[in-house]
């Protein structure tokens, strides 16, 4: 039986998330993005778990840590749960490198859009390339 999975891109499911100055997606948010089970990226990240390091993949918050971005973010994550993993912007890329096949790809091109589309810089950049080229 297949999961059910969240359809909705992060984008369009709340406000951007930030934690310790970095961009980062609930393991919620990330399956959503990737159309993929939140339990697939344990899984991935359980197989893989050698590659991933902490603060510069993923932050795991527990304790009063979890307590007070809960509080930032009250209607991202769970009243009851125990542990959160906020994956960066690299876990994010991991994650998609780590699956196979049509799956792969398939997420690689929804990170791209989602991290490098959506970035400040990049749609600065366009619009200098536009000015210079006299493009609408």
């Amino acid at each position: 039986m297949k999961a059910a999975v969240d359809k909705k891109l992060p984008e369009n499911g709340g406000m951007q998330l930030d934690y310790q100055g970095e961009r980062v997606l609930t393991t919620k948010r990330l399956a959503a993005m990737y159309e993929i089970a939140p339990n697939t990226i344990h899984q991935i990240y359980l197989r893989h778990r050698d590659q991933f390091e902490e603060g510069e993949h993923f932050f795991a918050l527990t304790g009063e840590e979890l307590k007070s971005f809960k509080k930032l973010y009250q209607d991202e994550v769970e009243k009851y749960v125990a542990s959160l993993y906020l994956w960066t912007e690299k876990g994010a890329l991991l994650i998609a490198q780590t699956q196979s096949g049509p799956q792969s790809w398939k997420s690689f091109s929804r990170y791209v859009h989602y991290y490098m589309e959506k970035s400040d810089e990049l749609k600065q950049s366009v619009e200098e390339i536009r000015k210079v080229f006299n493009l609408k």
